[in-house]
């Protein structure tokens, strides 16, 4: 009751961002899904895997693969909470696989998208709790499984009754799969029944394995600066300006392409020669500073790169996925803010793969380390990938555990 009465006290506020962000992407689609309409339709019950964004698509990319291939007479519905991960869902065209936008989480939105959709098993991937999706699926009996399950600290830190919710919505899930053992510990404080949790690995170390073609744009050796937030973007051109660059252009992948102006314009009074891609500038040997200013390039500039510094770590943003430039054999460098990667970046240094620092000082000194030492950064990559590599078959044991779990559902 006092979920609902939440939800309904800023209801407004939530269908003013709602028509905010339909109007940015010019997506009625996205407005009329969102609260339960204009949705697909199913020839039989789908089995359904909601992944909040680009992020979690791309984790669960693998495993989706792999139940489409064993279930080829299925229909899957991927649902997403954002239009970028929505146009990867479609870009990725796969068999017998349909998107649409994941209800807000009302009553009324809800009761539409089930009604309507009729999943077969939903499956959620890592940390998407919602107390009124969870309770309807439970009414209906429709099966209801987290996958890659974790939990970040924002998470756990939230007021008593918004957790005592979580833990209501966690009683009604029927398994929780779980990267490792201190998201085990992490889901226990939050009072899930431990009988339900099966630590199965991260599925990240599975993500596709597609061949990456290296971005062509400069003939320069460069760095990059990936995945940035906040005031990164300054951080790293100030400290820019006085390094031993060893010939290297700094290019800068912000987290969020659309920030371009924001970050341009607060880097203007460094005097830098900056080139941003969006605008088609080339690279000439005066460059201080490419702005890859564009969405689904990351993985081809991280292919070229020389080493790669994987942002939102040195500001309070729980950092980002340190795998991809893992898989790609590149040496890794993050702040100690990346608390939504912690695990990942701890295997990572214990086989001497990653580097994690303070602050930009730090930051600084060792990629200039690192630039005067080739032989370390090519050492370091090399262990990076082959870590990755070494627990490359997690998603097929997801797959055994939902097939042992849900065979009938999954051959019907």
């Amino acid at each position: 009751m006092i979920y609902r009465l939440f939800i309904i006290f800023f209801a407004p506020i939530i269908f003013l961002y709602t028509l905010k962000i339909a109007l940015r992407y010019q997506s009625r689609r996205y407005l009329k899904q969102r609260y339960g309409f204009a949705l697909p339709a199913f020839r039989k019950q789908p089995i359904w895997i909601h992944c909040a964004s680009v992020g979690e698509f791309n984790t669960v990319l693998p495993l989706l693969k792999l139940l489409i291939k064993n279930y080829p007479q299925r229909e899957f519905l991927i649902t997403t909470t954002t239009p970028t991960a929505a146009d990867r869902v479609e870009q990725s065209q796969l068999h017998n696989t349909t998107h649409c936008y994941f209800p807000i989480d009302t009553k009324s939105a809800t009761r539409r998208f089930l009604q309507h959709c009729r999943p077969a098993i939903c499956l959620v991937m890592e940390t998407e709790i919602w107390p009124m999706l969870y309770l309807q699926c439970k009414k209906r009996e429709i099966p209801l499984s987290l996958i890659n399950a974790r939990l970040s600290a924002k998470t756990l830190s939230v007021a008593g009754w918004i957790k005592k919710q979580y833990k209501k919505a966690l009683d009604t899930t029927d398994k929780i799969l779980l990267r490792s053992d201190t998201d085990r510990q992490a889901y226990i404080s939050l009072g899930a029944d431990e009988s339900k949790l099966t630590v199965v690995g991260n599925l990240k170390f599975s993500a596709d394995t597609q061949t990456i073609a290296v971005i062509e744009f400069s003939e320069r050796p460069y760095i990059l600066i990936a995945s940035t937030s906040d005031n990164e973007e300054k951080l790293f051109a100030e400290a820019w300006k006085t390094m031993n660059r060893q010939g290297h252009l700094m290019v800068i992948a912000p987290r969020h392409p659309e920030r371009s102006p924001a970050i341009l314009n607060a880097l203007k009074p460094l005097a830098l020669e900056i080139a941003v891609r969006s605008q088609q500038q080339a690279v000439t040997g005066t460059t201080d500073i490419y702005l890859a200013d564009t969405l689904g390039e990351l993985n081809r500039f991280i292919a070229g790169a020389s080493l790669v510094f994987v942002g939102g770590s040195l500001v309070p943003r729980g950092g980002q996925n340190v795998l991809e430039p893992a898989r790609l054999g590149k040496a890794i460098i993050t702040g100690s803010m990346a608390t939504n990667f912690q695990n990942e970046i701890d295997d990572l240094i214990q086989h001497d793969a990653c580097i994690q620092v303070d602050d930009i000082q730090q930051a600084a000194t060792t990629i200039e380390a690192l630039l005067a030492d080739p032989a370390r950064c090519e050492k370091m990559g090399q262990a990076a990938q082959q870590r990755v590599q070494q627990q490359a078959d997690v998603a097929d044991r997801y797959l055994a555990i939902l097939q042992k779990n849900y065979a009938d559902i999954l051959s019907a």
